[in-house]
């Protein structure tokens, strides 16, 4: 009967080649009694070769999706999480999309495991993108907390001012990202959702934007492993501070503690003491920010107003500042939303082993996919390799691989050709790997068959194929 149908299942998944071997084995030739028989069986040979390049494994999958294991990261199963509404407009919603679905096919490709969520509730400012991964040959996992700044096409060309990383507020205020970082550190012990991303330790500091900062000194530093979230021209390289190339950043922290323990000394002052000590003291500090908020307790002294001043500062622990500096980590000059397309494929494709075809077909379905799953609130499963919404993109692929191959396999099995198994494995190394393969059969062909150029297939153009 040779193989059946089912036996022809596939489950497509991550592949790594392996040295090709000089020849391959293929059992039980059956049937030679025309002169076409061997171009027929050769057909055959070329439909599973094929197959194997075409991101496909032989051994058989499940018969269904609902039959794949639950998603799972080092320990066991992952549990779902609670993601709150986005806040950012449409383009900026975009944004997220592409390089969620970026860091999904790098996560494919370069990690050995990762798991990926949005609009994460206990992340504070950095909550656009969580992102856990190992990278391959390491023993070291990496949680990256990163916040999206998206700017648009008419604008990016327009860089980000040094002088808007000191500011009390706005969309690149390091005092803002350094609550959140205090506010992590102080929950990460206790929060249940935290604690599953690691050890804090391990955790890195993420603003993430496709405009430029100007006055930002780029560095790499590969012990960090976070090249891995780089989508722009600059080769892994991301803006970061140290006291010497950071003098102004570090000041500004410097200046902010001596601001909360100002506002915290005049706490049980009346308001003309309030005044007066103002007026004494606000030379002392040069942040434009801060001048002005002192400024207007001169002109309108309240306690009461002094004590908002203290909450804004309150949750922030300022013997972190020079931690905080040392972590966070500015990605600038990163793709846009149209360059991420092209960046997505070329994963996938590295990743899956497809044809560019084949790449085409799984990225609208990552596309549809990822989309649906930004937008969902509430309970939300974390995407990773084994994750359902990836099993169900595999799946359909496989079907369309099925269908359009399921005359020529029913016609191999008809014509009762066997693949061993114990030689898929070479022979899916070999395609992947040599530019000559040849294969030999325990049965002699009554011809010799040698295919170059096969046009339509950038794989088979570079390749020669020998059978006898």
């Amino acid at each position: 009967m040779g193989e059946t149908t089912e036996q022809w299942r596939a489950a497509i998944g991550r592949w790594s080649g392996g040295r090709p071997g000089k020849y391959m084995i293929m059992e039980n030739f059956a049937g030679r009694k025309r002169d076409n028989d061997s171009f027929r069986w050769f057909s055959c040979f070329l439909l599973a070769s094929l197959l194997v390049i075409g991101c496909v494994e032989l051994n058989p999958g499940p018969n269904g999706v609902e039959d794949n294991p639950a998603t799972t990261y080092q320990d066991g199963a992952l549990p779902k999480y609670i993601k709150r509404p986005g806040s950012v407009g449409i383009e900026g919603e975009l944004y997220g999309i592409r390089l969620a679905s970026f860091l999904f096919a790098r996560g494919l490709n370069k990690t050995e495991e990762f798991h990926l969520a949005s609009n994460v509730d206990d992340a504070g400012a950095f909550d656009d993108v969580v992102f856990k991964y190992r990278l391959k040959g390491q023993d070291i996992c990496k949680t990256c907390f990163i916040q999206l700044k998206h700017r648009k096409t008419k604008k990016v060309e327009k860089p980000i001012l040094r002088s808007n990383l000191l500011h009390l507020s706005g969309d690149f205020s390091l005092f803002k990202y350094f609550e959140s970082y205090c506010e992590i550190k102080r929950n990460v012990s206790e929060n249940s959702i935290l604690k599953m991303y690691g050890s804090f330790v391990d955790f890195e500091f993420i603003i993430y934007t496709n405009a430029s900062l100007k006055g930002g000194i780029e560095v790499r530093n590969d012990k960090n492993l976070v090249s891995i979230l780089s989508s722009g021209p600059n080769d892994g390289k991301y803006v970061t501070f140290d006291k010497k190339s950071g003098k102004d950043v570090f000041d500004f922290f410097k200046e902010l503690l001596n601001y909360y323990n100002f506002l915290v000394q005049m706490a049980a002052y009346t308001d003309e003491e309030i005044k007066q000590e103002i007026e004494n003291k606000i030379s002392n500090f040069t942040n434009g920010d801060i001048k002005k908020k002192l400024e207007k307790l001169i002109s309108e002294p309240s306690s009461d107003d002094l004590g908002k001043l203290i909450k804004e500062l309150e949750k922030c622990d300022f013997s972190l500042y020079e931690e905080f500096l040392q972590k966070v980590k500015i990605f600038q000059c990163q793709a846009n939303e149209s360059s991420f397309v092209e960046l997505i494929k070329k994963e996938l494709q590295e990743a899956c082993h497809t044809s560019p075809s084949g790449t085409n077909s799984i990225y609208e379905n990552l596309k549809q996919v990822l989309e649906n799953w930004w937008k969902e609130e509430g309970e939300v499963d974390r995407l990773s390799e084994g994750s359902r919404l990836w099993q169900n993109i595999k799946q359909l692929w496989i079907e369309k691989i099925k269908e359009l191959s399921k005359i020529d396999v029913q016609g191999s099995i008809e014509f009762g050709i066997r693949f061993t198994e114990q030689h898929m494995q070479p022979l899916s190394e070999a395609l992947q790997r040599s530019k000559l393969l040849k294969v030999i059969t325990k049965k002699k062909l009554w011809h010799f068959i040698q295919i170059e150029n096969i046009s339509g297939s950038q794989f088979f153009s570079s390749r020669k194929f020998i059978i006898y």
